[in-house]
């Protein structure tokens, strides 16, 4: 699939026909569109990203409101100014920049929490029935995956409370502008993290298995490796993962509350 971007080089003189041909995804554009560069879009990142660029596209003006011919309904109506001489669109970059860290360190804090209690229980087990070790009996299975269901739904409502109400508590404070910029901050520097968590995590996995084939495990070079493992996996398969939930999250809240955003903004 492909989406087309406009380019300043092609000296546009129709803004608003450019716009709408190009960034709403119009393969067959009429003739008053202008030339623009064709960009293969194999992932969902990249979508998140031309949808900001086309939001920034649609408000061109410092006004949403003015002038609009794409939306005439909102003639008069809705006026927000979205350029980055408005304070709020900088608090809400600067939120929504952090809210991707701030869910990574919990996340991760919480696999680390529940890997404890994964180990101490397994530690009473081997304590409390020394045949689980000369293989004569069987450990108690049962509660090692009742640990684990436990604090995967103990250590998830602590993200999920942030990427909630911080879209909610930005559009009460300040408008709908500082949640546009909070979705803003919190797409590009949760993609630009969750690309990290997962390349990083996977190599340091692999950097591991790639030690016991050359046959050293066991040495010191692999006592590190265990260790980049034990981070890798938190890394790669929850906070990377989870971050594409977080953005979508946000866009959902933020869209199901902009109508009461904007009637508190007009009182």
């Amino acid at each position: 699939m492909y989406a087309c971007v406009q380019t300043s080089s092609h000296g546009c003189h129709d803004y608003h026909a450019c716009t709408y041909a190009w960034t709403h995804w119009d393969l067959n554009p009429g003739p008053s569109a202008c030339e623009a560069d064709v960009i293969p879009l194999h992932h969902e990142p990249y979508w998140k990203i031309i949808a900001i660029v086309d939001n920034m596209m649609f408000v061109g003006s410092p006004s949403v409101g003015r002038h609009n011919s794409r939306y005439p309904e909102f003639e008069g109506v809705l006026e927000l100014n979205y350029s980055l001489t408005n304070p709020a669109i900088i608090v809400g970059l600067l939120v929504g920049g952090l809210i991707p860290f701030i869910i990574t360190g919990q996340l991760i804090n919480g696999v680390s929490r529940a890997a404890g209690k994964m180990v101490d229980e397994v530690r009473r087990q081997f304590k409390a029935d020394p045949g689980i070790l000369a293989g004569t009996s069987k450990p108690d299975y049962a509660k090692c995956v009742d640990i684990a269901t436990v604090a995967s739904i103990r250590e998830l409502w602590k993200p999920a409370i942030v990427a909630i109400i911080s879209p909610i508590i930005l559009g009460i404070l300040l408008g709908p502008t500082a949640v546009a910029g909070l979705l803003m901050g919190a797409v590009v520097t949760g993609i630009l993290l969750a690309y990290h968590l997962a390349n990083t995590g996977g190599a340091w996995d692999n950097a591991k298995k790639l030690v016991e084939m050359k046959g050293e495990k066991g040495s010191e070079v692999h006592k590190v490796a265990v260790v980049g493992d034990i981070i890798g996996d938190p890394y790669k398969d929850t906070a990377g993962p989870a971050l594409n939930t977080v953005i979508k999250l946000l866009n959902t809240i933020a869209i199901v509350f902009v109508s009461a955003f904007v009637a508190i903004l007009s009182i």
